[in-house]
């Protein structure tokens, strides 16, 4: 309904008739919370006095006048023909070169997809073409040819030919896909253009030239970088024979082979076994070990940018430089640990070389301790990872595991404050004389570790007799209960008798 027609609404009392249902309610109910879009509309009819009534679409047949075609004016049709003259001149010049109108247009009618896509109305068929249903509104047609809004959508058949056509400037890899899209467009073209221009060199020595070594070879290869789709080799005797036929079929793998007689079509390939050939050469000539020298060669070749692609083969495969490989990882790793540490609210250890510490250990029931009272002497350490020695045993595990040997007695002050900071028990106990003079360092550690292990030794031998007592009464009791029973049941033959 246009703007003069509502103007003869207002002021006047009328019935709305609707076959929408739910409308009937959001407009009645002054109450109700709708959402900015219907709220749009509720301020835009809140001048008109109107009452609303659901009538079924059943019963509310369309009338003639609402139903008949509006005669285009001569500017709407002008303004379409100028629209469909400039669909025209786009799907004529967005043809990449050496590739005609009519060649796109037959392409266009075999593929499957695209004629999906010209069948758009049918919304069911959106499900189906995910790489087209979000620009579905973009897409248009002329002739045959499917448009997105000033480009032209390839057909499969065309792609890589449109591919090849951009990268023969060898412009590099942005701006192969730059010239590319601005002709054209398919679903993943940038990735399609990555895969194609990508040139990783792979050398493999081999020491016969038959279909099983190069199948070995080649498993290799495919177990590092992946299953390619499409295999692109010469006419050799290996490619041709039927094992290697068997091989690529195992994978689902397409195999191209090469215009007989024509190394040209392989070009790229020719260029860099021509030069991986002039490096061994010089190997041989200079008396080299021929691996290493291909190895070393192989590294740099892999490191340089390329003139074709405009990178090195290294960041084309692997998106990063081969020389701040170290670096990069390095950094990012030390970022990884510092997130980890504060969210797991790790606090940086104060441990110290020389220090006496104690160390947890396996608790095997509950009367062993947490920690071993039998002390160590830092003498390594590496981050978080600390090394102590005591007599014959030297043990390393993170700083978690160890905690000061902390004295619970005053008596007597450390004799050697710098090597062992922290006053303990032990050795109190172990200077039982006051009038004793204090000993040295290493006498001093001696000192509380010979007691510590005697110590030890009468906490083990107490527990042992706690053991065997325990075992004692349990014979004992064991006894008692079988003489009971013997007892009863005496007394029950007794009664029987």
């Amino acid at each position: 309904m246009g703007n003069e027609t509502l103007s003869h609404l207002f002021g006047v009392n009328f019935c709305l008739h609707t076959d929408h249902k739910p409308l009937v309610s959001i407009l009645q109910n002054p109450k109700s919370n709708p959402s900015a879009r219907i709220e749009k509309l509720l301020l835009r009819i809140q001048a008109y006095t109107f009452t609303t009534h659901h009538q079924k679409g059943s019963s509310n047949p369309a009338d003639y006048i609402s139903r008949h075609p509006i005669q285009h004016t001569e500017y709407e049709q002008a303004k379409a023909q100028a629209v469909e003259e400039h669909v025209k001149f786009v799907a004529t010049h967005s043809i990449p070169k050496a590739m005609s109108l009519e060649d796109v247009e037959r392409a266009t009618k075999q593929d499957a997809e695209l004629q999906k896509v010209l069948r758009g109305y049918d919304n069911t068929l959106w499900n189906d073409l995910k790489g087209y249903k979000n620009i579905k509104h973009e897409i248009t047609s002329e002739n045959g040819v499917v448009l997105r809004n000033n480009k032209i959508i390839l057909p499969k058949s065309l792609q890589k030919k449109a591919i090849e056509l951009a990268h023969r400037g060898h412009l590099g890899m942005v701006k192969t896909k730059q010239l590319l899209r601005s002709k054209v467009w398919f679903p993943n073209i940038d990735k399609m253009v990555e895969l194609e221009i990508r040139r990783y060199p792979i050398v493999e020595v081999i020491s016969a030239l038959d279909a099983q070594t190069v199948t070995k070879k080649l498993r290799h290869i495919f177990a590092m970088f992946g299953l390619p789709k499409r295999l692109k080799s010469d006419n050799g005797p290996p490619f041709s024979s039927n094992n290697f036929k068997v091989f690529l079929d195992e994978f689902n793998i397409e195999h191209h082979r090469i215009t007989p007689y024509w190394p040209e079509a392989n070009g790229l390939a020719e260029r860099s076994v021509r030069t991986i050939k002039k490096a061994i050469l010089c190997a041989n000539i200079e008396n080299k070990n021929l691996k290493e020298e291909l190895d070393n060669f192989l590294l740099n070749y892999r490191s340089t940018q390329h003139s074709t692609t405009g990178q090195s083969p290294f960041s084309a495969i692997f998106n990063r430089n081969n020389n701040q490989s170290q670096t990069d990882i390095t950094i990012t790793k030390a970022k990884q640990i510092s997130q980890a540490n504060e969210k797991r609210n790790i606090k940086e250890h104060n441990l110290q070389i020389g220090n006496i510490v104690i160390c947890k250990q396996n608790q095997t029931d509950k009367l062993t301790p947490a920690f071993n009272p039998l002390p160590y002497k830092i003498t390594l350490i590496k981050g978080t990872k600390v090394t102590a020695e005591r007599e014959n045993s030297v043990i390393t595990r993170n700083a978690s595991f160890f905690k000061p040997y902390i004295s619970r007695s005053n008596n007597y002050s450390d004799p050697n404050p710098d090597f062992h900071p922290i006053r303990h028990k032990l050795y109190n106990e172990a200077h039982e004389d006051k009038n004793e003079e204090n000993c040295g360092e290493e006498a001093h550690t001696n000192c509380i570790m010979k007691h510590t292990k005697t110590k030890m030794k009468k906490i083990v031998e107490k527990k042992r007799k706690k053991e065997e007592n325990k075992e004692k009464n349990r014979l004992k009791n064991q006894q008692e209960t079988k003489k009971e029973k013997k007892r009863l049941k005496n007394q029950q033959g007794k009664i029987r008798s």
